[in-house]
């Protein structure tokens, strides 16, 4: 990849400053700020931000540790956005700030080795391979579901859970050119699909098939960019955009289709915006907007498939991801394709669209508050009664598993996109 040149984020601060300026500070989002929740301080939740985000602005505030740690505390779950009476831009502030203090202060060593390989698609692939032959002398199995736990435990770490490093990673070449008169998707997997969860990536390469869709994938496994953005290395994110329109031009399909909300909302959000003042791709960022779904959405409002043909007797409850419920606003489509499957009844959760805690790295960087938020969603989903926890987000999916297993829930947590395939074979 070529070197990306950092962008002005104080420039990106300033322009945000009327934004700022709306909050009238009701505190209409302490109501549903899951970190507020579990803080009760005022750092805690987006009015706090906000206010923080005005006076480094202002300069009556140094970009230092504290102002660091309280942009660092959230989940960017987009509920404040969407209780805001005034419309405040809470997630592209939160996001702004982060990068000033990434320009202040610059990235921890940590975070710019591993950074520094995401950006790098064959040496994240290299390093995938390596950590997954070499997980079991860190790792052991736990006792109540396919999950892991650290051989050698350390504080909270001593209590989380973890999915495995798959042995292997998710590939799929597909037709090289269009096989049918059905129409071609991109199936773009992301990092969890393809080094966490490659069953989801081939329940989804079933399902679209299934309804007469030719798929291919990109030609490498490369990484959204929504990771680095959130730490606000927006150089890293904005570098990664562009290899990733470099890497689909020319490239022949109808549809960008993926089964992780994060990456389709990258596409559809991130790019046109992070690539907004460059000519050689705004308008390709653009285009790839305007043809990006989430695979739930993809199968009911373009597809509009029919129902599979196997009963699955069971009782599901589903969880809203963030990503896909506020920031895209599918909500919809993955309950009519679970509802659709013979034999299942769905069970609302009190809050489904609750934020699980997970949050990417947020669960690893506040352990202790990520899973204090897990929590509640744990109580909300033994409380359904259901027998299988369905949701449409890979990261939501490892979080669920993770704060149900701290209860002795042994319930499984899938993919709404596995339960399809299931109940089709």
């Amino acid at each position: 990849m070529s070197a990306a040149r950092p962008p002005d984020d104080l420039a990106v601060m300033r322009a945000l400053a009327d934004a700022v300026t709306i909050c009238n500070r009701c505190g209409a989002c302490q109501a549903v700020c899951p970190v507020y929740a579990e803080t009760r301080i005022e750092p805690g939740v987006a009015r706090g931000k906000v206010q923080l985000a005005a006076a480094i602005l202002s300069g009556d505030l140094p970009v230092d540790r504290e102002a660091a740690a309280a942009f660092s505390t959230c989940t960017t779950c987009m509920a404040c956005e969407e209780a805001c009476p005034s419309g405040v831009p809470v997630v592209d502030i939160v996001a702004a700030a982060r990068a000033q203090v990434v320009e202040a202060r610059g990235l921890p060593w940590v975070k710019r080795v591993v950074f520094g390989g995401v950006r790098r698609p064959r040496v994240l692939r290299a390093a995938a391979e390596a950590a997954a032959r070499l997980q079991d002398a860190a790792f052991k199995p736990a006792s109540d579901r396919d999950l892991r736990r650290l051989r050698f435990p350390h504080g909270l770490a001593a209590r989380r859970a973890y999915p495995p490093l798959a042995a292997h990673p998710f590939a799929h070449p597909g037709p090289l050119r269009k096989a049918g008169t059905g129409p071609r998707v991109l199936l773009f997997p992301g990092c969890m699909v393809t080094y966490v969860y490659p069953g989801i990536g081939h329940a989804s390469v079933e399902v679209l098939e299934r309804a007469g869709v030719d798929v291919v994938a990109p030609p490498e496994a490369a990484c959204c960019g929504v990771p680095l953005e959130a730490h606000g290395d927006l150089a890293g994110a904005t570098e990664l955009a562009r290899f990733q329109l470099d890497q689909l031009e020319g490239l022949e399909f109808d549809a960008l289709v993926a089964a992780c909300p994060t990456c389709t909302s990258s596409f559809v959000h991130r790019y046109p915006r992070l690539l907004a003042g460059e000519p050689r791709y705004a308008a390709r960022a653009q285009r790839l907007a305007a043809c990006a779904y989430d695979i739930t959405s993809y199968l009911v409002d373009v597809l509009c498939v029919g129902p599979p043909t196997r009963r699955l007797e069971a009782t599901v409850t589903y969880h809203d991801p963030c990503h896909l419920a506020r920031g895209l606003g599918v909500t919809r489509q993955p309950r009519e394709l679970l509802t659709g499957i013979p034999g299942v009844r769905l069970s609302e959760m009190r809050e489904p669209s609750r934020c699980c805690g997970g949050a990417g790295s947020f669960s690893l960087a506040h352990q202790e508050l990520s899973l204090a938020i897990g929590a509640r969603k744990a109580t909300d989903i033994a409380a359904t009664g259901a027998e299988v926890v369905a949701t449409s987000c890979p990261g939501c999916r490892m979080q669920l598993a993770d704060v149900l297993s701290q209860t002795g829930d042994s319930r499984p947590v899938v993919h709404t996109v596995e339960l399809l395939a299931a109940a089709g074979r």
